[in-house]
């Protein structure tokens, strides 16, 4: 747990958590870590989360078991050939298994240059892909994989979303009561 007021920074590492928290007010930077980071259970933002050139692999033994969660007061960053995916490739990974992501209004989030694949699942509205219920969000040149729905966006508006390769998803782009402000999509 990263408590308010705390500040960690990890750099070029490989690391196995179980519950991961970053409280409102902590701060989290994780660099320079391609092999790998594995999450045996859930990663809750609810303070300030930076993911930069890392691998994250979220190792449920079901769909559903492990996720992000992006609390309304949460800020999470992902650049830089960043990867997200699930735990097929971890020793005793599920590759069947796939995990939530959740950015709840009032969180603040952007991913750029990077890689999600194995997100979402035929479950609730908020486990079927990159689920977003917050504004002014900004999704720019990534590679967005074998996801349930590439990105879900529900009742979010002013975003940017842009030069993305989205493929072998029920739906690329879905937009629930999202639009005014109008978003930007284009180039996918």
């Amino acid at each position: 747990i990263i408590e308010s007021g705390g500040d960690l920074t990890l750099r070029n590492i490989t690391m196995k958590f179980n519950e991961l928290t970053v409280n409102s007010g902590g701060r989290l930077k994780i660099e320079n870590s391609k092999n790998s980071i594995i999450h045996n259970d859930n990663f809750t933002i609810s303070g300030t989360t930076y993911i930069n050139n890392t691998a994250h692999y979220m190792n449920g033994s079901s769909d559903g078991e492990v996720g992000i969660k992006v609390t309304s007061t949460g800020s999470l960053y992902i650049i830089n050939n960043s990867n997200i995916t699930n735990g097929a490739s971890v020793d005793g990974g599920n590759a069947s298994a796939h995990f939530f992501f959740w950015v709840e209004s009032g969180a603040n989030f952007s991913m750029n240059d990077s890689h999600l694949s194995e997100c979402g699942f035929n479950g609730s509205e908020n486990e079927k892909g990159l689920f977003i219920q917050t504004d002014k969000v900004s999704i720019i040149n990534n590679t967005i994989a074998n996801n349930y729905i590439g990105i879900y966006f529900d009742s979010s508006d002013n975003n940017t979303i842009a030069n993305n390769t989205i493929s072998n998803s029920s739906y690329g782009i879905y937009l629930y009561s999202s639009g005014s402000p109008p978003n930007h999509i284009y180039n996918n």
